[in-house]
């Protein structure tokens, strides 16, 4: 039938049926098109989303460059307190001439040449914080074991006393605000109140006043403090952006910035010295 000639009464279904076809035929191709296109893509393999590249370590390496620094000196006991205290001093006194107590503002390694006592943080990640929920700290041989640690932000510090005689443990941020003071006299560890906010902390201890050890709060996991040789690895570290940025923060030298291209599943080296090192 030919459906431009549809005039006559006759052809008046004809008509109807040749309007039906006309006007609805691209629509209805549409909808096959599309019934067809989702057909086709259920029958093929779902593409799976690109993995997340593999973690990487950074292992830093904080060295002094040049004239090597005094060694670190002894503590010197005072005469009054040895007088009060001769029992406290006759330990604390052993320990000083046999070198374990001594002052451990700057710390270099004679042979490495590394600078232990480095606090370093990678910025701009997250990540869980459980090996750093509530880590200890050590009253042992008159002084702070260790000298510098990071905490978990939301949590507090395990204080513990290994001496045979009483220690405290003052705990104040930056500002000198107190945040927790006890007195210590077992060997049972006692938790400090929860650190509410990132940031260093300083603790103290009021009976032997050369005692020091420095937290630093953080809120997550990408940290480390140098050791005796300088040296300090951070594992897992997401790789997703190309550069890292971190900060290091010593004591007595200062704060030291710097940044890192990232190495998916690899190993990345990065150095500095003390003249990288500011003070405020």
């Amino acid at each position: 039938m030919d459906c431009a000639d549809n005039r006559s009464a006759s052809h008046v279904g004809s008509a109807a049926l040749c309007n039906d076809l006309r006007g609805p035929l691209p629509w209805n191709m549409l909808t096959l098109g599309l019934a067809l296109g989702l057909a086709l893509a259920a029958a093929l393999p779902a593409q799976d989303a690109a993995p997340n590249p593999l973690p990487m370590s950074v292992v830093f390496s904080v060295r002094w460059e040049g004239e090597l620094p005094p060694a670190p000196a002894a503590v010197r006991l005072d005469p009054a307190w040895k007088e009060r205290n001769p029992a406290e001093a006759k330990l604390c006194g052993k320990c000083a001439e046999e070198g374990r107590l001594v002052d451990e503002s700057l710390l270099v390694d004679d042979k490495s040449r590394g600078i232990a006592h480095v606090a370093i943080s990678l910025l701009g990640l997250v990540g869980p914080l459980d090996a750093l929920r509530e880590p200890l700290l050590d009253n042992k041989d008159c002084r702070f074991e260790p000298r510098v640690l990071f905490a978990a932000t939301g949590h507090g510090l395990r204080v513990r006393n290994s001496d045979p005689f009483a220690h405290t443990a003052r705990l104040s941020d930056g500002a000198g605000n107190l945040l927790w003071n006890a007195m210590l006299t077992t060997t049972d560890p006692v938790v400090t109140k929860p650190f509410v906010r990132s940031g260093t902390y300083q603790v103290l201890c009021d009976m032997h006043p050369w005692m020091k050890s420095h937290v630093i709060a953080t809120r997550h996991p990408f940290v480390v403090v140098s050791g005796k040789d300088g040296l300090g690895t951070i594992a897992g570290v997401p790789a997703e952006l190309p550069e890292l940025s971190f900060v290091a923060w010593h004591e007595k030298l200062g704060t030291a910035r710097g940044t890192l291209k990232t190495k998916p599943g690899g190993r990345v080296e990065t150095s500095l010295d003390q003249r990288a090192f500011k003070r405020r």
